[in-house]
């Protein structure tokens, strides 16, 4: 009877075992990278182009938003390579949206009577949201905002390095 045992236990032990190995390979296997799209948006786009346009004069609007939009995905593909960013995709695992604007920072400054601030910043709001997974709604994973320089692609470069 105890030998009996024995060779069930054994068994169920190399059952066990085999289970497990084939659970690590299917997880390594059938995992692919997750896909994220990214997508941007500006606040008061006229303002903006008009802001933009004094510090870079002799570039059109079209290039510089291609610019940043390549900057984006330039610094996300570069903080995390095991991940496929697309441009406005579908289908995918995570979006990561964007959005830009101008504020007044550093101190307030009184003109005539009204408080401004010492400088014109660029403000740059991100959130990643984990897409419709198993018939939940997405789910927001995480938010990141800079707002205090006046440069758009330090901006852009310090709200992705977060």
């Amino acid at each position: 009877m105890e030998k009996t045992w024995q060779v069930v236990l054994l068994l169920f032990s190399v059952i066990l075992v085999t289970l497990a190995l084939l659970g690590a390979h299917a997880q390594e296997s059938d995992c692919s990278r997750p896909r994220v799209s990214v997508s941007g948006a500006v606040v008061d786009e006229a303002d903006f182009q008009e802001y933009l346009k004094g510090q870079y004069s002799h570039r059109s609007w079209e290039s510089l938003w291609q610019e940043i939009r390549a900057t984006v995905l330039e610094e996300l593909r570069e903080n995390s390579p095991q991940v496929d960013f697309v441009e406005d995709g579908s289908g995918c695992d995570y979006s990561f949206s964007y959005t830009l604007g101008l504020i007044a920072a550093g101190k307030d400054v009184e003109v005539a009577g009204v408080l401004e601030g010492e400088y014109t910043a660029v403000f740059m709001s991100s959130k990643l949201v984990q897409n419709n997974a198993c018939g939940f709604p997405g789910s927001v994973l995480g938010v990141s905002v800079v707002r205090d320089d006046p440069d758009v692609f330090r901006t852009v470069e310090r709200n992705i390095d977060r």
